[in-house]
Formats: C-alpha cells, sequence, structure tokens
C-alpha cells in the first residue's frame, strides 16, 4: 500500500529537516557512517543544471531524490544525460512506496530533456537495486572504490611533478581505450573539491591522478563500529606500538579525512605501484588519513593497487550502473568514465 505524498520541487526552506532525513540513514552494517552537508542542496550544484525533489507526508519531510542534466557521449555519441541521486526515505516508512513515487516524479523531470538516463547503486543494496531496476537497465559496468590507508610506506623512486586537472584527464583518456559511456568532468559544473593533480613519469612510463576532498560537499561521520573495533583503536595508538605507523582507526563521532582519487592511470604495474606510494606520501603530508581509488569495473589496476595494501583495511565496494534510453535498450555500457561530481 502506497502513502499518499506532496511531492514538489526542493526550496531552502526544506534544508533543516532534509540534513536531519540524511543524518537518520546512517549507511552500513556494524561500521556505520552519516553524511553531513552544510547544506542540502551543495551535492546537486556540483551540476549547472539540476532538480531537487522533496516527498511530504502528513506535513513531514520524508523523502528526497535529485536529478543532474549534462552533456555526455555513449559510445562516442553526443547524448543529453541525466543522473538520478540522494534518494532518501525516511526509515519509518520503507516499503511504503515512497521511494518508488519520488523515482517516477523524477522520471517525470527527466522525460523531455535527456536522451540517457543512469544512476549508481551500491551491490549489497538489494531493495535500492530493484527499485532502479524498474526505471534502467542494469549494465556491466559501473565503479569500484578501494580504500587505501595513508600509513602504507613504499619507495616511489621516480619523477613526480604537479600539474593542472586538465593535464591528468587528458593523459588518462590517452592511456585507455574508448569510454563506452563519458562525460567531461571540466564542463557543465563546479570542481570545488579538487585539491591537486599530479603525474607519475619513468622513461616511457606513465601513471596519474587527481585528488578530490569532498568534505566541504559530503562529510562521512563515523556513527557505529563493530564490536571490538574501538579496543583495536585504543591499542593501535597505545605508546609501544604507536611507532608502528598502524592505519587510523576511527572513533564514533568523529569526521573521516579522506581524499577520493579519480582520473587513476598507469602504463604498467611498476609504475602503478610507485603512483601509490607517491599519493599516499601526499595525503599523508596533508593530515588525510585514507584515499578512496575510483576505478572503473573491470579495471586492472585494482589488483595491482590492492596487492600492496593491508587486507583488513582495505576493502573493496562496488557500485553498477542503471540505465535507460527513452524506450530503446541500452547497449553494454561496460567501460565507464566515473564523473567525480557523481560520487
Amino acid at each position: 500500500m502506497s502513502t499518499t505524498l506532496d511531492i514538489r520541487p526542493y526550496e531552502e526552506r526544506d534544508d533543516a529537516e532534509a540534513l536531519e532525513l540524511e543524518r537518520c540513514l546512517a549507511k552500513g552494517g556494524g561500521f556505520r557512517l552519516s553524511l553531513r552537508r552544510s547544506r542540502f542542496a551543495r551535492r546537486a550544484e556540483n551540476f549547472d543544471e539540476h532538480e531537487i525533489l522533496v516527498a511530504r507526508h502528513q506535513g513531514r519531510l520524508v523523502g528526497t531524490i535529485a536529478v543532474a542534466f549534462k552533456d555526455m557521449l555513449v559510445h562516442g555519441r553526443p547524448v543529453r544525460g541525466a543522473t538520478t541521486f540522494d534518494l532518501r526515505v525516511h526509515p519509518e516508512l520503507h516499503r511504503q512506496g515512497v521511494g518508488a513515487q519520488l523515482s517516477a516524479a523524477a522520471a517525470d523531470l527527466v522525460r523531455g530533456r535527456a536522451d540517457l538516463g543512469y544512476s549508481y547503486v551500491l551491490d549489497d543494496q538489494a531493495a535500492v537495486a530493484e527499485l532502479a531496476g524498474r526505471v534502467g537497465q542494469p549494465q556491466p559496468g559501473g565503479y569500484q572504490v578501494l580504500v587505501a590507508p595513508t600509513s602504507v610506506e613504499g619507495e616511489v623512486g621516480v619523477t613526480v611533478r604537479p600539474v593542472d586537472l586538465s593535464t591528468v584527464h587528458e593523459s588518462n583518456l590517452a592511456c585507455r581505450p574508448p569510454y563506452d559511456l563519458y562525460t567531461d568532468p571540466r564542463v557543465g559544473g563546479r570542481l570545488d573539491g579538487h585539491v591537486g593533480s599530479w603525474l607519475v613519469e619513468e622513461d616511457d612510463e606513465v601513471a596519474g591522478y587527481s585528488a578530490w576532498d569532498n568534505r566541504e560537499i559530503m562529510a562521512e561521520v563515523v556513527e557505529h563500529l563493530p564490536a571490538g573495533f574501538s579496543a583495536l583503536a585504543r591499542f593501535a595508538s597505545w605508546g609501544p606500538v604507536a611507532h608502528l605507523h598502524l592505519p587510523h582507526l576511527p572513533q564514533p563521532g568523529e569526521q573521516l579525512r579522506t581524499w577520493t582519487l579519480f582520473d587513476v592511470h598507469a602504463t604498467g604495474p611498476a609504475i602503478a605501484r610507485a603512483m601509490l606510494f607517491q599519493v599516499l606520501e601526499e595525503a599523508r603530508q596533508a593530515g588525510i588519513d585514507y584515499c578512496y581509488f575510483l576505478l572503473s569495473l573491470g579495471d586492472p589496476l585494482l589488483d595491482t593497487l590492492k596487492a600492496e595494501l593491508p587486507a583488513l583495511f582495505s576493502p573493496v565496494n562496488h557500485y553498477r550502473l542503471y540505465a535507460s534510453q527513452g524506450e530503446h535498450p541500452v547497449q553494454g555500457l561496460r567501460r565507464v568514465y566515473v564523473d567525480i561530481r557523481d560520487v
């Protein structure tokens, strides 16, 4: 049975309730995070053209959804794309049709304004995946996020130079086959989270990455830890073992200090390992505890980087792409360029 909703465009007066809704939706099992923003609309404002909808039930804000529009390439062909994100439903109203009604309202916004609609869904969120499947086809592509503690050290031994974002982006495109789904992140939005870009070079080999700090847009705060994790964190900071430089273990209430690395690429495994150690050193010097490597599903760089990291502190999260193209089926979007503004 569906709940009766009043769905309308987001207004600034909705901000406090929307932020409170997000705080009560801590994600994860034993390790739970909540998202904190200065303003709820800030994430959507990464894109020049965006819409946010809110759902109210009996006067209370119980759901949100956002859509952003941008120019894209699908198998090299220009299309107008629309990405759907920030679907939030109050826990008390789960499985009462709120998400479905918001998704339908978002689809109405997209209709006639975009050729392609898409969203990313965390692989283990079965209920959300089922909902996304109603408005788009699951694709073979998507992205994965490798977590890397900056306490890991290793030999760089190659030339590293800071460059601008465009230099790294163009280097990434030159190193890889064409993407099936591509967005130029430099066009149609804001890149306020960008903190730096680097190229790593040795003879004919090259690697590169850009770093993004999301804390001013959508910070992550630890809400709950698995049993024994707090004791492990205290042990890691104990004097006799502190010199071992174990990964930083956050405590409940702590805001995570992270960078997300995008346009990550390397022409070979040796230069990829040098890049890994260089970026972890760069991040460590900036006071960052963990780096999130943003890679397309199937990217062989994952195995190369993961082999250098402690397995206990370096999980990998997988996100599946769901896409629809009007009434026509979308052909396999396997090689996906992940726009940092989508994450």
